[in-house]
């Protein structure tokens, strides 16, 4: 169990098996931060080679890995998890004087569809109101988007797409 920035708002590590009935998205194992916070299990992922094991075809999952693999990610993720969650922890210090404004600077610099703005605000005030804070801050901004992009069901696009446009809007946040 991790925290960050407040004690209603709790984060926990996940590992994630993904597949599709389609092809579009390869078998995989998926490590990331999870965030339990009302109907929001937002789920964070770590953009880095040691956390996701990919197969071509499920049949290869016995030929290419092994339990010992998954495992072995599993614990060099767990025994960086602190570090990795810093990075999401320092967008709760960074305090939001104009949300509006925020929100609308982070699409028109991403590829985060601007027909969800109001969606985005609405859900940035009332994870606010759920813990109890008066004040916004790039935290709220970032969750705000990523719930969106996981469970907006007006928003379609692959899970591949929504995990890049993700990206982007933590980058965006992190840097500007």
């Amino acid at each position: 169990l991790l925290k960050v920035f407040n004690k209603k708002d709790l984060i926990f590590p996940t590992l994630s098996m993904v597949n599709s009935y389609d092809s579009s998205r390869k078998f995989s194992f998926i490590l990331g931060f999870q965030r339990m916070i009302c109907t929001n299990s937002m789920m964070a992922p770590v953009a880095d080679t040691a956390t996701e094991l990919k197969f071509v075809h499920t049949p290869q999952l016995g030929e290419e890995t092994t339990f010992d693999e998954v495992m072995q990610m599993l614990s060099l993720f767990m025994a960086n998890a602190s570090e990795l969650l810093d990075q999401y922890e320092e967008l709760a210090y960074q305090g939001v004087k104009n949300v509006e404004s925020r929100v609308e600077d982070v699409i028109e610099d991403t590829s985060f569809p601007s027909n969800l703005v109001e969606d985005v605000l609405y859900r940035i005030d009332q994870e606010r109101l759920a813990l109890d804070m008066k004040d916004f801050n790039d935290w709220l901004v970032y969750c705000g988007f990523n719930y969106q992009l996981n469970h907006n069901t007006n928003f379609k696009a692959k899970d591949q797409r929504k995990e890049s446009i993700d990206r982007e809007v933590f980058k965006y946040l992190t840097t500007y």
